[in-house]
């Protein structure tokens, strides 16, 4: 009873008692086996070799000689006997190996092996004789056990990589589950079919995952939480600015205000797209009209940016106030990190979707945080200098945007060369 509930509880215990349980088994095989080809009876003498005894095979047929004999004798020997005579021709097995025809070129007790069967030709007169000796076992038992033994083997291998396959499949379901974490899905569950280390494994992994999402679902409401607290008191910050006489603070404080509302603006957007996805009106719009509206935005900087040739005239189903907030969040983003060198703007239509890149000539982006940049509030400079950028809140907006109209998006960089951002998005042509 304690061995079964071990057993249940235990995987390596499992493994560990199918891998004995094959070893006997083959054990088993092997020594039946031997054991019935040792003690097999055969109708030869085993000290007398395959010669010795082949002499004495045309005297007992008789020469000339009958079929009948010729069968009989052959049965009696466990042996193959093919006969070519002036009269008649005789085969007491037909073979694809050998045949009345390889007498041709043969000389008196010649020897050889053809296929699996070791002959010897004898001559008598004008009486031909091949007289052959199967190199596998004789006997019809030995032969069927053996082939019995091989099909239970293969049968055998079946089985335990089934019985291994559903022990291990738990495995499968981890894998499965690991990804869709990693894509953002907490809804995922592994289903717990044991009690051993995987089925163990598989409940602590549920249990982690609700912490997870427990944990962002927190974070994302103390977020939102604060940025709706934080924008009664901004709109009196706002006001209150009016009665500063000293314009240079003015400016400087509602640059601040400025700062603090597109956080705050941002954080409610990604709000709105993760839980009022519904309500979000789609329309098709050319994505080249997008990007052009967009780059008219920038009027400081327009000699800045190159819309490069194109021939794609996509049209796809977009929001095109949010799709002009994911461009102009990442043409920005170019504009600031490549000091007065151009950005580059391009348009491609291959089957099946629409690919836009950005390029800079800017500082780049270590290959150590390229893959945190769609993290809200994630920043490559740790001392978070607004001389360096943001908030860290627009490449994870641009990410929601990208995914709330079923495209990708991905960045491409290399430190001190440059970076390129590539947005793409299903199209049908």
């Amino acid at each position: 009873m304690e061995l079964k509930r071990k057993t249940r509880k235990s995987i390596f215990i499992k493994i560990a008692l199918l891998v004995m349980c094959v070893i006997i088994i083959i054990i088993i095989i092997i020594v039946g086996l031997g054991s019935l080809i040792l003690h097999h009876k055969s109708p030869l003498k085993p000290e007398k070799s395959f010669l010795q005894y082949v002499d004495r095979i045309p005297g007992e047929i008789g020469i000339p000689p009958e079929p009948g004999r010729i069968k009989q004798v052959a049965e009696d020997y466990g042996l193959i006997i093919l006969y070519k005579g002036p009269e008649f021709e005789y085969e007491t097995e037909r073979s694809y190996s050998l045949s009345t025809k390889l007498m041709i070129n043969l000389k008196d007790n010649d020897m050889g092996i053809k296929g699996r069967y070791l002959y010897v030709f004898r001559k008598i007169g004008v009486h031909q004789f091949i007289i052959a000796s199967s190199l596998f076992f004789r006997g019809g038992i030995v032969n069927f056990f053996l082939f019995i033994s091989i099909s239970f083997l293969i049968v055998l291998v079946l089985i335990v990589h089934q019985i291994i396959r559903k022990i291990l499949f738990p495995i499968k379901y981890l894998i499965t589950a690991v990804d869709k974490v990693k894509s953002g899905d907490f809804s995922f569950r592994v289903p717990v079919k044991s009690q051993d280390e995987l089925g163990r494994l598989s409940e602590s992994f549920n249990s982690m995952t609700d912490m997870i999402k427990k944990m962002i679902i927190a974070k994302e409401k103390l977020l939102l939480d604060v940025s709706h607290e934080l924008r009664s008191p901004l709109t009196r910050i706002k006001v209150n600015l009016e009665f500063i006489e000293n314009q240079k603070t003015k400016r400087s404080l509602q640059g601040d205000v400025l700062e603090m509302e597109k956080m705050i603006m941002e954080i409610l957007e990604t709000e709105k797209i993760d839980h009022d996805a519904g309500s979000i009106i789609f329309e098709e719009m050319s994505i080249s009209q997008i990007l052009s509206e967009v780059i008219a935005l920038f009027k400081d900087d327009r000699k800045r940016i190159t819309l490069l040739p194109h021939d794609c005239t996509a049209v796809i189903k977009m929001n095109g106030v949010r799709m002009k907030m994911l461009f102009r969040n990442i043409i920005e983003n170019a504009l600031s990190y490549s000091g007065d060198n151009p950005v580059s703007v391009e348009i491609r239509c291959v089957p099946h979707r629409v690919i836009i890149s950005v390029m800079d000539q800017g500082q780049g982006i270590p290959e150590q945080d390229l893959p945190f940049i769609f993290e809200p509030f994630y920043r490559a400079d740790v001392s978070r200098s607004r001389k360096t950028g943001g908030y860290g809140l627009g490449m994870y907006l641009c990410k929601k945007i990208a995914d709330l109209h079923h495209g990708e998006i991905k960045v491409q960089s290399i430190f001190g060369q440059g970076t390129t951002v590539i947005v793409s998005f299903p199209y049908e042509n």
